[in-house]
């Protein structure tokens, strides 16, 4: 009686150990990494675009790319509320928006209004543009800071995604609603900054900021290869860049960039100097807005069951690997208590 007693112990005590480290490993926030949101025009201004949120380190990067650009300085803020219900009080300024574009970088690690970007995610916040500082009242862009891509981003995306796949099956590629390309510079040009693409009606946005921009138009394009082993040949050609911005339709969807890759965005220093490249970035080493898309998470995750985890939309995946051991070290705990009550009640 005395050993089934010490057995019992045993496995109530790793049940215990085991649950508490599934229980913490569930609770970790959303590592929301990149997230993309569209800006809706206000008030028939004819603006509408993107704003980019990149959290690495503790720095929040925004980078707002708009239409009909205005060389008149346009206040931007990330305010409480929706853009439905906004608060009129900025909870945190952001760079003027001039020739429809503005970077801004966020300490995140004194900032009072949020410690992460998914904080803002899960707070209720929206970036808005007014139309000038004289003007101020007038809203001529507004969205949401609200992640919609199922998954919840790195945990949410992997577990969810591939993980969920393996086992469920076949796993989807990363959901292509809204991706973002890091450029780097090239040739010391100084030239730095996003690529933004987004599908919409089954055409592809390319929306590319580069710091350091010249007036000088850079032809652009999508090719086939890396930066580092780029084919010269253009695949898709992009507007030019002028002042660091520029913006595109293609008459693609995002597939096309999701086979026979991999693809590379580059800008090059001008027409007249078009084998000087003076920024590049590998469309395969993107950052996705989201997780794994429905098929991946949701059917490899439930089909597959185990491995795949949940995929609510903003939540990281919380697995079932763990909790699965806890249980079973539960019910053997259990079995080993019902032993030691029928051989106490044998020696009685």
């Amino acid at each position: 009686m005395k050993k089934v007693g010490i057995l019992v112990a045993l496995a109530l005590m790793l049940s215990l150990s085991w649950g508490s480290r599934a229980f913490a490993q569930t609770s970790n926030p959303v590592n929301s990494g990149t997230l993309t949101i569209q800006l809706n025009e206000q008030n028939s201004s004819g603006q509408s675009g993107t704003a980019t949120l990149s959290d690495q380190n503790g720095q929040l990067m925004v980078t707002i790319n708009l239409s009909n650009g205005s060389s008149t300085a346009q206040p931007a803020h990330i305010h409480k509320g929706t853009c439905a219900n906004l608060d009129p009080v900025p909870a945190i300024p952001l760079q003027n928006v001039v020739n429809g574009a503005s970077t801004t970088n966020i300490d995140l690690t004194t900032n009072s209004v949020a410690k992460s970007l998914n904080d803002l995610e899960t707070g209720q916040y929206a970036i808005n543009v007014h139309k000038s500082a004289a003007e101020a009242k007038v809203y001529v862009a507004c969205g949401d800071i609200v992640n919609m891509q199922m998954g919840g981003g790195a945990s949410g995306g992997t577990s969810g995604g591939t993980s969920g796949g393996t086992s469920g099956g076949t796993a989807s590629p990363p959901s292509t609603a809204g991706m973002t390309v890091q450029l780097n510079e090239q040739n010391g040009s100084g030239q730095n900054g996003t690529a933004t693409l987004s599908e919409q009606n089954g055409q592809l946005m390319v929306m590319i900021n580069l710091s350091n921009g010249s007036s000088t138009p850079q032809p652009a394009h999508i090719h086939k290869g890396t930066c580092a082993n780029l084919d010269p040949v253009p695949l898709y050609p992009l507007n030019n860049v002028v002042n660091g911005t520029s913006d595109t339709t293609l008459s693609v969807g995002m597939s096309a960039l999701e086979s026979g890759g991999p693809y590379a965005i580059n800008v090059h220093k001008s027409a007249a100097e078009a084998k000087v490249y003076v920024s590049c970035g590998d469309i395969m080493a993107m950052s996705t807005t989201g997780g794994g898309t429905t098929t991946g998470g949701t059917t490899g995750g439930t089909t597959g069951g185990t491995t795949g985890g949940t995929t609510t939309p903003g939540m990281p995946s919380t697995g079932n690997s763990d909790l699965s051991l806890v249980v079973l070290l539960t019910l053997v705990a259990l079995t080993l208590m019902g032993a030691g009550y029928k051989l106490s009640g044998r020696k009685a």
